[in-house]
């Protein structure tokens, strides 16, 4: 679960950063 919670994370970086 933590595996998937910090993918989940990270994801959510990668996104706001192509949203900028």
């Amino acid at each position: 679960m933590n595996k998937l919670f910090s993918d989940q994370k990270r994801q959510a970086k990668a996104m706001n950063c192509l949203s900028e």
